[in-house]
């Protein structure tokens, strides 16, 4: 309904989904008009994705933490790194279109904004 406030309580739902909290489930994703929304977790620990070259992806822990956070095939990479609720994995990009994000503990969410109307 284009509501902020219900988009995000949407978005943080769909993170605790992905913990396994209620039941095992090996993917979490949504889809949207202007992004798709991947979960990542302890129990889904990783996304791989086919997108353009220059495809801007962001990443933001939807709880305390984070950890093992790792990318591959983005501009600024990140190994075994830990993070927090905070802008610091906003607006990355693909430097190839094989690309990854992988976590070992928390709950994280992989944005791909819909860029020129392709998805």
């Amino acid at each position: 309904g284009g509501r902020a406030d219900h988009h995000f309580a949407t978005l943080s739902d769909l993170s605790i989904f992905s913990s396994g909290k209620y039941g095992n489930l090996t993917r979490v994703e949504a889809r949207g008009i202007d992004a798709s929304y991947f979960f990542l977790s302890g129990k889904i620990p990783r996304w791989k994705g086919k997108l353009d070259v220059g495809q801007i992806v962001s990443l933001f822990s939807m709880s305390d933490g984070s950890s093992g956070v790792s990318l591959s095939g983005f501009e600024y990479s990140l190994k075994n790194a830990k993070l927090t609720p905070s802008s610091r994995g906003l607006s990355n990009r693909t430097v190839r279109k094989n690309c990854g994000v992988q976590i070992s503990s928390g709950r994280m969410l992989v944005v791909v904004p819909v860029l020129g109307g392709q998805r």
